[in-house]
Order: structure tokens, then sequence, then C-alpha cells
């Protein structure tokens, strides 16, 4: 999480550094076309609850998700009373990290004269992926809202709801090095190299409400801020091939929440062209006695606009 979040800071602070300043009007319209850079990281542990005398426990997590991406955004006024900000973008994934934990116990009960005890063994693994292939991800996000009337001219509030969808497909292939700890007496631990393929997929649909808030410093920049809290469902299946077949293939669906922040700013470069660079950030989870998911984003981006 902090890795993440500071990321975005330092890019941020940098890209602002390196733009012109000139005016730009605080309640124009404009359609902005961007590349960035985007990072996610997803955390997903779920589990089977006792059935028999076996019981399943596994961590999946993946980590340094890089991404490129490209990007259209609409910002503006319909009839002169309602805000309207809608985008859009689509990310390769260059790169990420898979670290998977598995553990499967098994256990019985045995019997003597004045008690009963439960025995068993338990085997732990642990297998890392580092290759991708065919990932990608994409997302839409569209609000309205009204603003509201300030006495302060520079400042902007406006109150929003909206709705996005986000799609994400990690597809990754090549050696998996598996480390097993097993206690028991006849077995022992040891270690396994095999081929093995593993692809994650989430999908996620949530309403959101929030706010946008703008503030127009006059002969040089103007600043923003997007928040929106995001309360929907979460798909999310994963398909693998291990030598461990209780973890081969699951999916679940279940609600999700959480926050998604936006700052930055934008100038006039010339006649009605503008450039605008902004950092975002997201941290969205899942949570039941079972299973529990977790998606963390942050990226960077550069966009031009044309007012009208």
């Amino acid at each position: 999480m902090n890795r993440v979040f500071k990321t975005v800071l330092l890019g941020l602070s940098c890209a602002l550094s390196c733009i012109a300043t000139a005016p730009i009007e605080a309640n124009c319209s404009g359609l902005e076309l961007g590349v960035g850079y985007r990072r996610d990281s997803v955390s997903w542990s779920f589990k089977n609850p006792d059935c028999g005398h076996i019981s399943t426990k596994n961590h999946l997590r993946y980590d340094d998700i890089e991404q490129a991406y490209i990007s259209a955004k609409y910002r503006g006024m319909f009839a002169d009373c309602v805000y309207v900000r809608a985008f859009g973008d689509y990310s390769w994934i260059l790169d990420a990290t898979l670290k998977n934990n598995v553990s499967i116990k098994t256990q019985h009960y045995t019997h003597s004269k004045h008690s009963r005890t439960k025995e068993g063994h338990y085997l732990t693994g642990y297998s890392r992926h580092s290759s991708n292939r065919d990932s990608f991800a994409w997302d839409v996000n569209a609000g309205v809202g009204r603003p509201l009337d300030w006495s302060i001219e520079s400042l902007r509030f406006v109150p929003m709801i909206g709705f996005s969808y986000h799609v994400q497909q990690i597809k990754m292939s090549g050696k998996n090095h598996v480390h097993y700890d097993i206690s028991s007496e006849d077995l022992h631990a040891s270690e396994v190299d095999h081929r093995g393929s593993n692809r994650f997929k989430a999908r996620t649909w949530t309403p959101w409400i929030g706010f946008d808030l703008y503030y127009s410093c006059g002969e040089c920049w103007n600043f923003f801020a997007e928040f929106e809290y995001h309360i929907g469902a979460a798909m999310r299946k994963r398909t693998a091939d291990t030598e461990i077949g209780y973890f081969n293939h699951h999916s679940k669906a279940r609600s999700i929440h959480g926050p998604t922040i936006r700052i930055g700013a934008n100038t006039m470069i010339c006649d009605n062209w503008y450039v605008e660079a902004m950092g975002a950030y997201s941290a969205w989870e899942s949570y039941t006695h079972h299973d529990t998911f977790r998606w963390e984003s942050g990226s960077l981006e550069l966009a031009l606009g044309y007012m009208f």
C-alpha cells in the first residue's frame, strides 16, 4: 500500500513541476486524451471449511502489476446546470508477480479410554510465478452532479453520483517453483519445479457517491480533486495448472466497497488547448468469513485536452 501511494505522489509532483503555467477557465468543458502508468496489487485469500477430515486454505498475492494505459475523458456542463464527468481507459499489463501460499490439513480423531483427541498432518506449499502474457485491464466510469452556488467564484464544489465498471485479466505461464513443508512422521519436506499456468480475472460493477472540487488560481493553475466511494459487486475467478487440485479452480461473487481519490492540475498552453497532470489511488476490499479480497491501484497520467 505505502509503495503504491508514494509512487503516485512522487510522480505527480514531478509531472506538475514540468508543465508551463497559464490560466484556464474553471468551468470549461473539455475533451482529453491521455497516457499513463499504473501499478496494482491484488490479495485474495479463501478457504474451504472443514469437510470430513480435510480443510484447505489458499492465499494469492499479485504484486507489482505494472501497466501502461491510454485514456479518454470528458468533463463539462449540460444545460448550464448539470455537470458531467465520464472517462474510459485500456491498460496493457507489462509485468506482474504471483505469490501463492497453500495449506492442506488432514485430520482424524483417536480414542482412548477417557479422552478423544484430534491428530493429523499438514501440507503447506509456496509457489511463485513472474511471467505473464495476454494480460489487460479496462475501466469505464461516468457521473453526474449539480454545482453548488458559492460566494467564492474561483471555487466550485459538485456533489456527484455515478457508476463504474472494471475488468482485469492476468495470464501467467512458466516455471513454477513449489516448496512443500509436511508435518508427518512418514513424510518430509520437498521442493518441486514444474511448468504450469495461472489465470486470474476480476470484474467489478459499482455505483458510487462522491464529489468534485475545483479551485482556480486565476493567473496560473487550476487544481482539482475527485472523490468517489464505491459500493457494488465483484466477481473473481482463478484457473490454474498446479499439482494441488484443491486450488486449480475457484470463483466467487461478493460485495465490494472502497474509495477512489484523484488529484491533479491543468493549465492552458495555446488557444483552446491545455495539458493536465493527475494522480489517482484506489483501495477496495471484499470480506466474508471464508473469502477475503483486496485490490489497490495507483496511477499517474498526463493528458492533452481541448476546451470548448
